[in-house]
């Protein structure tokens, strides 16, 4: 279950005054009810970390650089192809040190 950020630096503050994860999950229950529930330790601890480190609860969005394939890979795969057409887009990959994505991406293409 996710918690608001809201949530979360109330039970970071909760944790740097009491330094107990059982205490913030009882207050947790107290302020927000029994049918909600609780966070874990890690959870706690976590978010306490970052309220302490970076001033925020706030997730970090990862951003992930998008591979490029080059004119020489494409260029590679192409070839292995034309030269033996039954071979299997696995195969294709792992013995040109490819991705098995790339690999099919390029093969269908």
């Amino acid at each position: 279950m996710s918690h608001s950020l809201l949530e979360r630096a109330k039970i970071a503050a909760w944790y740097e005054w009491t330094k107990s994860c059982v205490a913030v999950q009882r207050k947790f229950h107290a302020e927000f009810g029994r049918n909600r529930e609780a966070p874990d330790h890690h959870s706690i601890q976590r978010w306490h970390a970052a309220l302490m480190e970076t001033g925020s609860v706030k997730s970090k969005e990862r951003e992930r650089q998008k591979a490029a394939r080059s004119e020489e890979t494409v260029a590679t795969i192409t070839e292995h192809f034309v030269e033996q057409p039954t071979s299997s887009t696995r195969r294709a990959a792992t013995s040109l040190y490819q991705s098995l994505i790339d690999t099919a991406r390029v093969a269908s293409e």
